[in-house]
């Protein structure tokens, strides 16, 4: 079995907004091994990684995911390792709304099983 990095559609928060766009499952993120994020260079607020349990949930419906006692949040100019899940919608959301549109790059590392 081989591993590939696939890459997903990006998360992005718009200029003077604080929720991004949300990815669900139907991009594949579902079956991956492990998801990375790289956060933008800059951030306003202190931004939260949300998630869901079901595919296509609108941002107000995802909660934050919380990791050891604590919201996962995402630190400027990082690549971040996001615990594997059974979530299957995924957002950012700042604490004030930013300064600049955001970019979050998402990839992910999928296990390819071979016939």
């Amino acid at each position: 079995m081989a591993r590939h990095i696939v890459n997903f559609p990006d998360l992005v928060i718009p200029n003077a907004g604080k929720d991004s766009n949300v990815i669900s499952s139907k991009t594949g993120f579902g079956h991956a091994v492990d998801i990375i994020i790289t956060t933008a260079a800059a951030l306003t607020g202190v931004v939260t990684l949300l998630v869901g349990p079901d595919e296509g949930m609108a941002i107000g419906a995802l909660s934050p995911l919380y990791v050891d006692a604590a919201d996962v949040t995402l630190p400027a100019g990082k690549s971040f390792l996001v615990p594997t899940s059974t979530f299957k919608s995924m957002a950012v959301q700042s604490g004030s709304a930013e300064g600049a549109a955001r970019t979050f790059i998402v990839r992910a590392q999928v296990q390819m099983v071979s016939d």
